[in-house]
């Protein structure tokens, strides 16, 4: 079977973010449960976008919409234990960026899942796709 790969840019690190598993997060095999992890990626993106002034609904009067996710996972999560959440940004174009996610156990540093989420933006609510707003495409290659 074919796998996804998955490359961190930890050259190009922006933000990490602390989590908690907590006992909703476990599957009937007493794991974190996929869906979990989607949400915690999703909480620790919208830290960073908080953290550098932005909403996902209003980035620079665009809606930053998420256009396709990927990820691999490579060990398993318990409750409680904390997780620590690292972003990096991968390709930033005309129309959309992506990011990278690297999901660690906070005390062995274990990796947990690699994850990337490709993003567009369109203008406010509407389904129009724009430009990535400059103001957010400087902050990015800041990093």
């Amino acid at each position: 079977m074919a796998r996804v790969v998955l490359d961190f840019p930890a050259d190009r690190l922006c933000f990490s973010h602390e989590i908690s598993v907590r006992i909703s997060d476990i599957n009937y095999f007493d794991h974190m449960g996929h869906d979990a992890l989607v949400t915690m990626v999703h909480e620790a993106r919208a830290q960073f976008f908080t953290k550098n002034g932005y909403h996902e609904s209003d980035t620079e009067g665009c809606s930053c919409i998420v256009c396709d996710l990927a990820v691999v996972y490579r060990s398993e999560a318990h409750y409680p234990q904390t997780l620590i959440i690292e972003i990096a940004h991968g390709d930033i174009e005309n129309f959309g960026c992506e990011l990278y996610y690297r999901v660690l156990q906070k005390d062995s540093k274990k990796v947990v899942a690699l994850a990337k989420t490709g993003h567009v933006f369109f203008k406010g609510r509407q389904p129009t796709l724009q430009k990535i707003p400059e103001a957010f495409k400087k902050m990015i290659q800041s990093y």
